[in-house]
């Protein structure tokens, strides 16, 4: 699957980091879709081109679009990262709600659930904890502006609207990707889908260029 180079891939990590230029962070993401890049359909509902990725980070370009002809989930949209994630908005907004989840035995509403990401798909694990969850803030982030996210916080992200986001993610190791999922949720696998022609159009709209 198509790359930036790794001289690219730290420049725009450095921007990130730095907060910086956002005209070149997204001249970056308008790029790697010109160059032909295929994103993969992620399972939560937006589209991931894939620029970078090492042991110790990774940088993703995120698109969402209602007209994105998605499959279900088979988990909920509440998830945890082992990343530390920045996110720059690169097109639209999207609101970014904190969750918190609270052990409990007597009346759950939901299973945590491991998710373990390899060549192809993801394949989902249900863990012994039943919980109940409740939210504890949330954000609306514009085009132009910075979110972060540490790692192991449970959160949903959705788009208001056609967005878009270039995601730097540094790996911290201290936990793994974490799901909220129904309560008698099977093991299973994910498989990931390539997004195909209409895909491309819709995130090259989305970020403003014409291909």
């Amino acid at each position: 699957m198509l790359r930036i180079p790794t001289y690219k891939a730290i420049r725009v990590r450095e921007l990130i980091l730095a907060r910086d230029s956002g005209f070149v962070l997204r001249e970056a993401g308008r790029e790697f879709i010109r160059s032909g890049a295929v994103p993969v359909r992620h399972p939560l509902g937006f589209l991931c081109f894939p620029m970078h990725r090492t042991a110790t980070f990774g940088i993703c370009l995120h698109v969402w679009s209602d007209q994105l002809q998605m499959r279900p989930s088979t988990t909920s949209q509440i998830h945890a990262h082992s990343w530390d994630l920045i996110s720059y908005v690169v097109a639209g907004a999207l609101r970014n709600d904190l969750i918190s989840i609270v052990p409990d035995l007597v009346n759950p509403t939901h299973r945590v659930c491991t998710v373990r990401s390899g060549d192809g798909g993801d394949e989902v694990c249900p863990t012994d904890q039943l919980v109940n969850w409740r939210l504890v803030g949330s954000e609306r982030i514009a085009s132009g502006q910075f979110y972060d996210l540490s790692s192991g916080f449970f959160h949903t992200t959705t788009a208001l609207g056609e967005a878009a986001t270039l995601v730097m993610a540094e790996n911290q190791n201290l936990t793994p990707e974490l799901s909220l999922a129904d309560k008698c949720i099977q093991s299973h696998k994910v498989t990931r889908q390539l997004g195909g022609p209409t895909d491309i159009k819709i995130a090259a709209r989305t970020l403003g260029i014409d291909r």
